[in-house]
């Protein structure tokens, strides 16, 4: 039952048009700063991802993690001290060192779907994990994402997101949803918890025509009680989707602004910020009255880095890849400008898995259109072949994780895969 729920749950996760062949075009769909090295940010990209540390922005395959990018963009979160954690359709994985090796931080979390991972302090983390055999369930770290251990289950409810309330920490919020079956309507829920995650109660959040997923978005740093979330829409790309509000943890919304294609929603100490893929960057000081900032922009995710509003564009109309929209607006990156790979040991999965892919970037960032696409698209697992001097006979103890998707890799594992959720970035 839990798969054809899934199946159904495809049909309302996919956005329309969603690009699935190779080629989709270059973009970066988050930003996120290390805590404790606020300087150093990763972001996840088309081609896999892009860290920026020393003013200088490099890039990593996502073959490093067995992904192919075609089919699933991973939820990259900064860990202290360097690390990176990169939630996909075969599980957790860990870098210790910015994205150079790569470790399974429990065998628990390995052939699950890690569906969302959240940093909820300096080492505390929540992830979202979800596995045909059983309900989705919450899991927690205090030690920068080494250790987990299970918290509670959602029930019925596939869930998309978790947040956490930056005044109460008790206070756990999940969105999702019950996709129709026989005898069941299709439902879309906001899950709320006051312990930490350990039990949640179900608000029913009701549909509008042509809407399909409630998606949660933002919690306000000083009121719990006061959420932001999508309603991603059913029919054509253009459809306005309505941004709610809720001033009472979600028993109650207002939609104070609908836009096509909400590529963002950033709450500040100052106001909110709402974004579309489609174009257009509008603002709301009082988390009300929102007033077009930019009417072209398009919008592909908004963060707060340094007290500072970013946007992630989309460099082909925009003309470039990040773009600073607050206090002043600024041209940040040009994708084209990510030219180097993030320096890792030769040994490592990164050192050996991505330079095969660095002609495919190269092509992507529009660094060198001579270079032909690879049938596989820029990220698709590819078989690098382990170097000689890292094999184990060499004595080097190389311990590089595989670069694919192996061979044993259960079919129902990938068919999955293609069902569940993060086909287009949230």
């Amino acid at each position: 039952m839990r798969v054809a729920s899934a199946v159904l749950f495809l049909v309302l996760t996919l956005r329309p048009g969603a690009a699935l062949a190779h080629g989709r075009p270059p973009a970066l769909h988050s930003l996120d700063a290390h805590p404790s090295t606020p300087d150093v940010l990763i972001a996840q990209a088309t081609w896999g991802l892009a860290v920026r540390g020393g003013g200088e922005w490099r890039w990593l395959c996502a073959a490093a993690l067995g992904v192919d990018p075609r089919m699933e963009d991973p939820v990259i979160v900064a860990g202290p001290d360097g690390a990176i954690l990169a939630g996909t359709f075969e599980g957790l994985w860990r870098s210790p060192d910015g994205g150079c090796s790569w470790e399974r931080p429990s065998d628990d979390l390995r052939d699950v779907f890690a569906i969302d991972v959240r940093r909820v302090g300096a080492e505390t983390f929540l992830l979202v994990v979800s596995d045909v055999s059983m309900e989705d369930q919450l899991w927690r770290s205090e030690d920068g994402g080494l250790e987990w251990a299970p918290v509670g289950g959602f029930g019925e409810v596939l869930v998309d997101r978790v947040r956490v309330a930056p005044s109460r920490p008790s206070r756990v919020y999940a969105s999702g949803s019950i996709p129709a079956r026989e005898g069941v309507e299709r439902q879309t829920f906001l899950l709320r918890s006051d312990d930490g995650g350990r039990s949640f109660e179900r608000v029913v959040v009701p549909f509008e025509p042509g809407e399909r997923l409630l998606r949660l978005e933002a919690i306000d740093r000083t009121d719990p009680e006061l959420l932001w979330a999508t309603m991603l829409h059913f029919s054509g790309e253009e459809a306005p989707e309505r941004v709610l509000r809720s001033d009472d943890g979600g028993s109650t919304w207002t939609s104070p602004i609908a836009v096509p294609q909400v590529g963002g929603v950033l709450a500040t100490g100052d106001g909110v910020w709402v974004g579309s893929r489609l174009g257009g960057l509008h603002r709301a000081p009082d988390g009300r009255a929102f007033v077009e900032v930019d009417p072209t922009l398009p919008v592909t995710c908004l963060a707060e880095i340094g007290g500072e509003v970013w946007a992630c564009t989309d460099q082909a109309r925009a003309g470039h890849g990040v773009v600073r929209v607050a206090p002043t607006q600024a041209p940040l990156l040009s994708l084209s400008e990510i030219a180097e790979l993030v320096s890792c040991p030769r040994c490592s999965t990164s050192g050996v898995v991505c330079p095969a892919w660095a002609a495919d970037v190269a092509y992507d960032l529009g660094r060198d259109a001579s270079v032909p696409f690879g049938d596989g698209g820029t990220g698709a697992p590819r078989d690098a072949g382990l170097p000689a001097e890292c094999s184990p006979q060499a004595g080097s103890g190389c311990g590089c994780r595989s670069a694919g998707r192996g061979a044993g890799s259960p079919a129902w594992l990938t068919l999955l895969a293609l069902i569940l959720r993060r086909v287009t970035k949230k």
